[in-house]
């Protein structure tokens, strides 16, 4: 699969910057490397290009919630011993408890599951009913970068998608030249940061149209295929 390493957004970057010491100079790599990482985490959480699947735990009998998955942004969906169940809220899940809530002790088959707080920050999902039996909990998500800036080499590949690497460097650049305080500075930046907002647009209507049949209406955003009390899931 192809894959676009940091360092080739670095030769990129400095070839407009007319720079090309890599340590020393006024935008070291370290900086840069920041700036990398950073348009990352942009074009993820505004297009959320960023996807992947994960089977994150095991469930235990007995055992309602479970750690979000490091880096989660936003889920698309979730399946138990693999079939989908539903997201309902924290009303909704009172609801199926009888008003029991988090003290009912009713096993088996987990057919929804609720979200509480982000990952990383004690964000956890709660099963119900509780499960009777061990078995894998796989998600579909939206994530941010694994790695951060201080572990990147000329080597590290970077996560975004292919297709979309080409863009960071216009974020890069914006950054760069906006600590370079002088009339050439600030227009340099101004046009680059025009150029990463464009190209924000642009890979948002790239990755919609994935997800588009024939150009004419979206026919999968999120999975809607199956029907239960609570509407269509």
């Amino acid at each position: 699969m192809a894959s676009f390493t940091i360092g080739e957004i670095l030769v990129r970057a400095r070839d407009q910057l007319g720079e090309s010491s890599l340590v020393t100079g006024y935008w070291r790599d370290e900086l840069l490397h920041r700036y990398i990482y950073d348009s990352q985490v942009e074009l993820a959480l505004d297009a959320s290009v960023m996807e992947d699947r994960t089977t994150f735990t095991t469930t235990t009998t007995g055992t309602r919630e479970y750690s979000l998955p490091t880096n989660t942004i936003r889920i698309i969906h979730i399946t138990y011993d693999a079939r989908k169940i539903q997201q309902i809220d924290q009303r909704e899940f009172m609801r199926a408890t009888a008003n029991d809530g988090a003290s009912s002790t009713v096993q088996g088959t987990p057919i929804y599951y609720y979200l509480y707080g982000t990952a990383g920050r004690g964000g956890f999902i709660g099963l119900e009913p509780k499960p009777d039996k061990a078995a894998a909990l796989v998600m579909w998500r939206v994530k941010l970068p694994a790695d951060g800036p201080a572990s990147y080499t000329s080597s590290t590949e970077l996560e975004i998608p292919y297709e979309y690497a080409h863009f960071l460097q216009e974020y890069v650049l914006w950054k760069a030249w906006s600590k370079e305080h002088s009339p050439e500075g600030a227009r340099n930046a101004a046009f680059h940061r025009q150029m990463w907002v464009e190209s924000v647009a642009r890979v948002k209507r790239i990755h919609r149209e994935k997800y588009t049949g024939d150009r004419y209406k979206v026919v999968k955003d999120v999975d809607s295929y199956y029907a239960s009390n609570f509407g269509i899931i």
